[in-house]
């Protein structure tokens, strides 16, 4: 894993994604967000909290992070983006407490995908995650 949304080894579409997100706001909403990354929004996910103990869930997802997993994403729980395990819980929740961008690199169905959460202005909270296929 690679904290504060250093990008070094990896895409560059990650690297624009973050740079979409500093320009959005401190930190953006996820509307203002979409609109910096234009359409490298589709590599994106919303992930909220819906209540204040609620599991979280992926709200949205955009069609190349969908791409990415080869299954749809939206309403599924956050655990989705780690085949099941609750590591995704654990990424989305530590961008939201530290409101920095968290970067993460998985396997997940033989294919390496990084996610980089990046912590958004919205209530109920959410994190927004770029998913990138890097093989």
């Amino acid at each position: 894993m690679d904290e504060g949304g250093k990008t070094t080894g990896r895409t560059a579409l990650l690297g624009q994604l973050l740079q979409a997100w500093r320009v959005g706001g401190e930190p953006p909403t996820w509307e203002a967000l979409r609109a910096s990354a234009g359409g490298l929004g589709e590599s994106l996910c919303l992930i909220r909290w819906p209540g204040a103990d609620g599991d979280a869930v992926i709200a949205e997802a955009g069609a190349q992070a969908v791409l990415a997993y080869g299954s749809p994403l939206t309403g599924e729980p956050v655990q989705a983006l780690t085949s099941g395990r609750r590591d995704a819980v654990e990424e989305a929740s530590q961008a939201r407490a530290l409101g920095e961008p968290f970067t993460a690199e998985d396997a997940i169905g033989g294919r390496r995908v990084a996610r980089l959460y990046l912590p958004l202005d919205e209530a109920p909270p959410a994190v927004a995650c770029a998913v990138i296929r890097i093989d």
